[in-house]
């Protein structure tokens, strides 16, 4: 599929070629895919998630969900690149577009948010970890009753930011929102629950 899709990118950059942007945007974004996610080549995936951004932006908007989602996957390229800092900048940028499209994107924009809290963790800035992780619980408190009727997004919401205290050592932020959790996890996964020492951090 990878040596489909080059070809098809590949023809679509032609001067004379018949092909839509739109078209070509796709191409690029599912080749950078390929080379992030299967091939191990994070440095050819950002210079293809880098090229399509423009194209996503003419079509869709720049302030569309579609192109939300390019800057959080280059964010992951970058990040794999231990670039961290640019890693974040595009993770943020994704969160002030996707927050434009809340309820329907609350589920990138938490994501992306969780990833906001693992860069800034590893660039040692464990308060504004913490401030991205609390957004995101707000976030889905906000919005998740009127969405989806079941408190399962601010149950990950909750797991993700009491990894968080633990692995900081803020075991006293940590134990209140676990006994906040568990009631919610044994009413809403039926069976299906997770002790605090099976939790991972983001």
């Amino acid at each position: 599929s990878d040596r489909w899709l080059l070809q098809a990118v590949e023809q679509a950059r032609q001067p004379d070629a018949d092909t839509a942007a739109t078209d070509l945007a796709w191409a690029l974004r599912c080749l950078a895919d390929v080379y992030h996610c299967h091939l191990s080549d994070p440095v050819r995936a950002e210079a293809l998630y880098r090229e399509a951004l423009p194209l996503y932006a003419a079509h869709y908007g720049a302030q569309s969900q579609q192109i939300a989602e390019v800057h959080s996957r280059l964010g992951a390229a970058l990040a794999v690149q231990q670039r961290y800092a640019d890693a974040e900048r595009q993770y943020r940028t994704a969160v002030a577009l996707q927050r434009k499209h809340l309820p329907d994107d609350l589920h990138g924009v938490t994501m992306a948010l969780g990833q906001v809290a693992w860069l800034c963790g590893k660039q040692g800035r464990n308060g504004e970890a913490t401030e991205a992780l609390l957004l995101a619980l707000q976030l889905c408190e906000k919005h998740v009753a009127r969405m989806f009727g079941s408190p399962i997004e601010v149950i990950h919401a909750l797991d993700k930011l009491i990894a968080h205290y633990l692995q900081i050592g803020e075991y006293d932020n940590a134990l209140k929102l676990v006994e906040r959790v568990l009631p919610m996890q044994k009413d809403t996964l039926a069976g299906e629950f997770k002790s605090p020492c099976e939790l991972r951090a983001y």
